[in-house]
């Protein structure tokens, strides 16, 4: 199972690549000839690469909360059909208490 750690770690790789890709495209203009293509072209992987990433993490980050907010629900449901289950067999029995006093 993937955690929001592991989210957390991918979205600062993005970040990270995205970056790079800002670095190159703004001293591309430094570059002459073909070091100008090169980094033009890798300016481009990085984008699309680091944009990848980002919606990669920011789909796993959504199903990881969901995940966790079904887990927790169902777990205080559990908990609260427990709950809800005793004061009803204990008011069940003394309703059965009150109706043989009143027979007696």
């Amino acid at each position: 199972m993937r955690s929001k750690g592991q989210a957390a770690f991918y979205a600062l790789a993005g970040g990270y690549l995205l970056y790079l890709a800002y670095q190159l495209f703004g001293g591309r203009m430094d570059n002459g000839g073909e070091n100008y293509w090169v980094a033009l072209i890798f300016s481009i992987f990085f984008v699309i690469a680091g944009a990848a990433i980002l919606i990669y993490t920011a789909i796993m980050y959504q199903k990881v909360t969901k995940q966790e907010t079904q887990a927790s629900s169902k777990k205080e449901e559990d908990t609260g059909h427990k709950l809800e289950e005793q004061p009803t067999e204990t008011a069940s029995a003394q309703t059965e208490e009150y109706a043989e006093e009143e027979e007696n």
